[in-house]
């Protein structure tokens, strides 16, 4: 799919930090510092699912076929929750080739929610970026 015009100036969306998104062909990683820059990223080019990240919210996109969702053939949702919550981290390391060889962590921070027993369980994630 390719990016709805509406959301490209969504406030939910960070104005700098990385792009991560998949298509059929290829997963890609890239860093932006303007909405500008983000936005001729983005405007031509078809994916299945789409990370729009800094290190305070992540935005997320992703390419449906729900029939739950015949309106509109994608879900979004903004995650904007603070470390300092229940947190679990999971770091990731990334292949050098992958980030024009600068060596880089994405770090997966799942929000524990609890269950009426006390069970946790992942309510939330969200994608910030660590140097490695």
């Amino acid at each position: 799919m390719k990016m709805p015009d509406s959301m490209m100036f969504d406030t939910d969306i960070p104005e700098r930090g990385y792009i991560l998104y998949y298509t059929r062909q290829e997963v890609e990683l890239i860093p932006f510092n303007t909405v500008n820059e983000r936005n001729d990223i983005l405007k031509d080019f078809d994916f299945l699912e789409l990370h729009i990240f800094d290190n305070e919210k992540e935005y997320r996109i992703t390419e449906s076929q729900s029939h739950r969702f015949k309106d509109k053939k994608y879900i979004s949702h903004c995650a904007k929750f603070h470390e300092d919550e229940d947190v679990y981290r999971e770091r990731v390391l990334l292949k050098k080739n992958f980030t024009n060889n600068d060596r880089k962590t994405i770090t997966i921070l799942n929000k524990l929610a609890y269950d009426e027993s006390g069970m946790s369980y992942i309510d939330d994630y969200r994608l910030v970026i660590e140097n490695g």
